[in-house]
């Protein structure tokens, strides 16, 4: 060993460099001086820019490649040689300003078919259809600034936020509305600040209005639209079999519409004594809830009449076509609002999630314990739950009747 690269080891050793980080510093130096056939002593800022040229033009080294030689040339030129050149003579490689590559929706299916658990699946699942609200405000926002091409978030800046913000506002729209909103625009700058496509985030600091969390905005059916809507499908037809099943595990047993779709035939099973469904939730929890019978008698005659009750491992709610898939959370929201329409229930904000609502509002209201409902509905936080106690809201049941002198 050279006295100069005894000297090298000796400050990265008081520096407490890792011993992967050492090795790689000393065979980045070793290749330098092989290079030019003479000590990195002799050496200077001319030899180090024309060995950068070679490994990004000749040798073509990835950036992180180049991170790490140049980070060696640094530490051995400026610690170990000390020498009174400017560090910043030996200029580090730039991460590339690239936006991110947007995945068509076929691919994006392609992409979860092919993921084998059936946890990361949900995670993943979960991730993506929570952001389809957030995808329809940017395509807003990108209308409303102009923005054609991806290269175009660029020249956003705080100015263009305010305005859109000022737009909702005339319109009146509820705080949690514009907070989503702004949350959404946040989240793409965020990430793109993170791979170096945008130099900063223009929502950042922009004032949010302020919303009630305790008053849930999600619509709940009343019993007869529920009764209503149940009985919507056609019963005589492998598709309103399927969807009397779907609409029966939604009403009565609070899923949400990723976990519905991610449902196997073999998540159906005794437990105790009890038919279950196994739920997999947001965050690859797993949960288990009691089948309703209603629910168990439609669905034992959906997967009789669809054929493949005899595959575990087969989605349990699929396409009448395109067998074999799981259907998608497009195809219940349509689903969903088709037989609405269809029972002529006119609800304004009706969706899936009104499902949830009003399987969790009903259960409450028949005063089952809000935290068995917790558990039931899949809640992280009981505070979440306390939003579908519609109870809580009606004056008969306030404070002020209960009190007698």
């Amino acid at each position: 060993m050279t006295p100069l690269r005894q000297r090298m080891v000796e400050d990265m050793r008081v520096r407490n460099l890792s011993a992967n980080t050492q090795r790689a510093y000393l065979q980045q130096v070793s290749a330098f001086a092989k290079h030019f056939g003479r000590s990195p002593a002799m050496l200077g800022p001319e030899e180090i820019r024309a060995w950068q040229l070679h490994l990004v033009e000749v040798r073509q080294l990835a950036r992180s490649s180049l991170v790490t030689a140049t980070a060696a040339l640094r530490f051995l030129y400026t610690v170990t040689l000390k020498r009174d050149w400017a560090v910043d003579d030996i200029v580090m490689s730039k991460q590339p300003r690239t936006l991110p590559v947007i995945l068509s929706r076929e691919e994006v299916t392609a992409f979860f078919e092919s993921i084998r658990s059936l946890k990361h699946r949900a995670i993943l699942m979960t991730a993506y259809a929570g952001g389809r609200a957030y995808r329809t405000d940017l395509q807003d926002f990108m209308g409303f600034a102009g923005i054609r091409q991806p290269d175009e978030f660029r020249i956003v800046t705080r100015a263009h936020v305010l305005a859109w913000r000022k737009v909702f506002e005339d319109r009146a729209l509820s705080g949690a509305t514009i907070r989503r909103k702004l949350a959404a625009l946040s989240s793409l700058f965020e990430y793109l600040c993170e791979r170096n496509a945008v130099d900063f985030n223009p929502v950042k600091g922009a004032k949010r209005p302020k919303v009630d969390s305790h008053v849930g905005r999600t619509p709940a059916l009343g019993d007869h639209q529920v009764r209503a809507l149940l009985d919507a499908p056609d019963p005589a037809t492998l598709k309103g079999q399927r969807d009397r099943a779907m609409l029966a595990v939604l009403l009565y047993h609070g899923l949400r519409r990723e976990e519905l779709c991610l449902l196997k035939v073999s998540d159906i099973y005794g437990r105790r004594g009890v038919l279950h469904l196994r739920v997999h939730g947001k965050g690859g929890r797993t949960r288990y809830v009691p089948l309703h019978p209603a629910s168990a008698e439609r669905l034992h005659t959906y997967l009789e009449a669809a054929g493949h009750a005899v595959t575990p491992a087969a989605a349990l709610l699929q396409p009448i076509r395109k067998t074999g898939n799981a259907i998608t959370a497009d195809d219940l929201y349509k689903c969903v609002l088709a037989y609405a329409a269809q029972a002529r229930i006119s609800v304004e904000g009706l969706g899936v999630h009104s499902l949830r609502a009003t399987a969790a509002t009903n259960a409450l209201d028949h005063e089952a314990d809000i935290a068995k409902v917790q558990e039931w509905l899949g809640h992280a936080n009981i505070a979440t739950t306390r939003i579908y106690d519609r109870g809580r809201s009606r004056p008969e049941d306030s404070p002020t009747f209960k009190v007698a002198y």
